[in-house]
């Protein structure tokens, strides 16, 4: 039992020694800051991705905000004066397809 307890504090310590010397917040900081400085001077990789971004956050709503679903309400981007009219149409296209 006790060389149990002995390894389970060795490892506790080992872990502890990790964290203090791999220090992921501050490594993550220095990613973003390097990210934003690349920006900021105009490096080719930060500008592709910053656009990217960009153009999924705002472009692809605009452009496909009717047939894709509101995140915030959960409906769809068609009314229901829409909807109906395009049901009118539909049903006067069969009805000339199929005379019913």
């Amino acid at each position: 039992m006790n060389n149990y307890k002995e390894k389970l504090n060795e490892k506790l310590k080992d872990s502890q020694e990790y964290i203090k010397n791999s220090d992921v917040k501050a490594v993550s900081q220095s990613k973003l800051k390097q990210f934003i400085l690349g920006i900021k001077e105009g490096k080719r990789l930060s500008i592709v991705i910053a656009s990217f971004l960009m153009m999924l956050i705002l472009w692809l709503p605009m452009m496909y905000g009717s047939m894709t679903m509101n995140i915030s309400t959960g409906q769809d981007g068609l009314s229901n004066k829409e909807l109906n009219a395009l049901q009118h149409r539909l049903d006067d296209r069969y009805e000339k397809i199929f005379g019913e």
